[in-house]
């Protein structure tokens, strides 16, 4: 019978590549994990993870374990998750990125929130770069607020706001009294200000 209690050790030595690392993380021994990854690769008839020069690599089939089993335990974890939640009883972490141009738009209303309806949450802040949205899985992550153009297909997205560009200039500019077009911004002197990392450089890239 398959021994399903060893897929959180697996996952996190997918993660990890580091035996001494994934026993901190799951407050075992190292000797214990050790044992673990030899019952884990005796289970798939493979070696998952081996040593290459001086660091660890995953094998083929420990490349596709690592898109896959985040999913799945996921999944599993969903099954657990009652219907009806009540804020209030929650004790849970959750971990929150964005850039930081996100965040200082929507970060002041969420912990005033989570204050507010269930004060028992704790919550972790990363800072978040739009292009690690491929690799979603491997950065421990419950919910990414970013600028993106598209959602990977592994991943469920929803479009919460749009934004637009705001050109500001003096009153007495020469260009006050008439239509301002793009082609007068490029043209003219100007700076462009982001606002921050995910905040694309549309017009002058």
């Amino acid at each position: 019978m398959n021994n399903y209690k060893l897929l959180p050790a697996l996952v996190s030595i997918l993660q990890t590549l580091n035996l001494t690392e994934s026993a901190k993380q799951l407050n075992v021994t190292q000797s214990a994990m050790s044992k673990t990854l030899n019952q884990l690769r005796e289970d798939f008839h493979d070696k998952i993870i081996v040593r290459e020069a001086n660091q660890f690599i995953l094998t083929k089939k420990g490349e596709k374990l690592k898109e896959q089993l985040p999913v799945l335990m996921q999944q599993l974890d969903n099954l657990y998750v009652p219907e009806s939640m009540e804020p209030s009883l929650c004790k849970r972490k959750f971990t929150l990125a964005s850039s930081d141009y996100v965040a200082q738009a929507i970060l002041p209303s969420i912990f005033c929130l989570v204050e507010n309806e269930a004060p028992n949450v704790s919550i972790e802040y990363k800072l978040w770069h739009k292009e690690n949205l491929n690799n979603f899985v491997e950065h421990n992550v419950d919910l990414v607020a970013t600028l993106a153009d598209y959602v990977p297909d592994n991943l469920y997205g929803k479009m919460m706001a749009e934004d637009q560009l705001v050109v500001i200039f003096r009153r007495s500019h020469p260009k006050s009294n008439s239509n301002f077009t793009i082609n007068d911004y490029i043209e003219g002197r100007h700076i462009l200000i982001s606002g921050g990392g995910d905040k694309g450089h549309v017009l002058n890239s």
